[in-house]
């Protein structure tokens, strides 16, 4: 079972391999982390991001298979992100960090290490909208 703050998200449909090693709420944060990150793909995420509205920390880092859908998924759904992981997540281009943008306000902070698909122009933009960051 996945907790997001007070909302109780449920078990959201994932592979026993991508279901969260461990989530708890604290006052400020809700933290997921995958056992397996390589086996998390976008389906895992949009479900984990249309069912926990009020996620504020999300570990997706080397989640190799996420592509740009997830990104927007998460700006469309989780408004009260603060912190994304991103590192390795090599399919991820500017359009994700496009939707990041025009989205998620709240970010303060944002890895996108080894995100090589992410253009300069992108991480300007997002830095821009994303004064928190």
């Amino acid at each position: 079972m996945i907790r997001a703050g007070k909302i109780d998200c449920g078990m959201i449909g994932l592979a026993p391999e991508a279901q969260p090693s461990r989530s708890s709420a604290h006052a400020e944060a809700t933290y997921v982390k995958w056992h397996d990150p390589q086996k998390v793909d976008d389906e895992s995420v949009i479900d984990l991001s249309r069912r926990c509205l009020d996620l504020r920390v999300l570990n997706l880092g080397h989640c190799v298979l996420l592509t740009d859908t997830s990104v927007a998924s998460l700006a469309t759904h989780c408004h009260n992100l603060s912190q994304l992981s991103l590192s390795r997540c090599t399919k991820l281009s500017r359009d994700g960090i496009h939707a990041l943008a025009r989205q998620s306000f709240m970010l303060g902070q944002l890895d996108i290490s080894g995100c090589h698909g992410v253009s300069e122009e992108a991480f300007e933009e997002l830095i821009i909208r994303s004064p928190s960051l």
